[in-house]
């Protein structure tokens, strides 16, 4: 992405090099740089130290790279001090990056290498090397084919019965989005250990399921990708919701797939989850299924937490009254504090807890995700006091703590 939305070639590509006057020495290593470029043997040029110019910010480097493209040949990755950009360019917009102030200049090729580095009196100094890559890499197409973990190429029974895919296979624009989502939550299910090594039998328990998109795509993608035997459990209190997500499960055939329309605190499972989801359970629905996890020696837990109200007026820290008298700072703080407490709260009773994000922010600023796998029946190191200090500093005593308190309350 670029400042202002501009795009990061405006105000320098031309079609043919700008010459500088009175600079003999930098043209003709422009020129050799521009003949490198263009050559058989090309790998990669690397421009460093590029100033800002009136329509552009200034680049730590430009890398340029050829693809496998016929109109746009070349690929090129423009690095600024917090964003990276990638075009396709053809190849007079790559030879036009040549005009720009840069410091430095790597050319590697298959023949050798040349370094240019321009002095602060403008003097380029000019040293060659042997070649640092001595075979070419083939070029890599612009549009590289992406792994979908659900086929997208052809008419697919569950995309189809979500209304992702038309009848005739085409993804809906209005629906790409989600399929996204559906992507992203597979591919960090596939991250798992408890997947990775599973055979046979595999439970899953997805608690506040609503419309159930992920739970029916981890069932699918378990049982058709995995070729294992998913039996997974889909709880909402909405019972209405719970009825139409069996009628859609019996149209499927899923066969161990049901929903019930439950409190997840109410639930008991008929036997120990592989895993539990919660995605996107509205306040502290999100700590009833993290503690029914724990409860029920879940191996791993996938959770999403949603909106977020329970400790947003616990909060209390005197160097912080700057931040919590604004509501939406305190909300916004109040979402930190309380995902940290419940990866906290995981760690004391053994579970290795990483928060990380579930989809880009883009897509939904609902997008953190803790990421739970069991490794101890103890606390982990350094968790009692971790938690102590969290506590102590927030003066905050979260539901979660509240419902584990057993198990919670001997440790602290």
């Amino acid at each position: 992405m670029n400042t202002a939305g501009r795009s990061p070639l405006s105000g320098f590509v031309e079609p043919a090099l700008r010459r500088r006057a009175g600079n003999v020495e930098r043209e003709s290593c422009i020129d050799r740089l521009r003949e490198g470029l263009k050559a058989e043997a090309f790998v990669q040029l690397v421009l460093g130290e590029i100033a800002a110019g009136a329509d552009r910010p200034a680049y730590r480097k430009i890398r340029i790279r050829r693809t496998a493209g016929q109109d746009r040949e070349y690929r090129a990755d423009f690095y600024t001090s917090d964003r990276h950009t990638t075009r396709m360019l053809a190849a007079h917009e790559a030879v036009g990056l040549l005009d720009l102030p840069f410091r430095r200049a790597h050319l590697q090729s298959t023949a050798g290498d040349l370094h240019v580095r321009i002095t602060r009196k403008g003097r380029p100094l000019v040293s060659e090397a042997r070649p640092s890559v001595p075979q070419r890499p083939a070029p890599q197409p612009h549009d590289r084919p992406k792994h979908h973990r659900l086929r997208t190429d052809e008419p697919n029974v569950l995309l189809r019965a979500l209304g992702i895919q038309t009848p005739g296979g085409q993804i809906r624009a209005g629906r790409r989005g989600k399929l996204r989502q559906i992507e992203q939550f597979l591919e960090i299910l596939s991250t798992l250990e408890e997947i990775r090594r599973a055979r046979g039998a595999v439970h899953i328990l997805d608690c506040g399921c609503g419309a159930a998109y992920l739970t029916f795509a981890a069932h699918h993608w378990l049982r058709e990708g995995l070729g294992l035997d998913p039996h997974t459990i889909g709880l909402d209190a909405r019972a209405d919701l719970m009825a139409r997500c069996n009628r859609l499960r019996d149209r499927l055939g899923y066969e161990n797939l049901r929903f019930e329309s439950v409190r997840i605190a109410r639930f008991v499972p008929p036997a120990a989850p592989h895993v539990v989801l919660s995605l996107h359970a509205c306040d502290t629905a999100t700590d009833e299924a993290l503690a029914l996890a724990v409860r029920a020696h879940a191996r791993a837990i996938l959770a999403a937490p949603c909106c977020q109200h329970e400790l947003r007026e616990q909060l209390r820290h005197e160097s912080m009254r700057a931040i919590l008298r604004h509501g939406v700072l305190r909300g916004r703080q109040a979402d930190i504090v309380t995902d940290a407490a419940r990866a906290a709260i995981l760690r004391l009773v053994g579970y290795r807890c990483e928060v990380i994000e579930f989809v880009s922010p883009e897509h939904t600023t609902r997008n953190l995700m803790l990421r739970a796998e069991r490794r101890s029946s103890q606390p982990l190191p350094g968790a009692i006091e971790d938690y102590r200090a969290l506590k102590s500093a927030w003066n905050i005593r979260p539901a979660l703590e509240r419902m584990l308190g057993d198990q919670i309350d001997p440790l602290l």
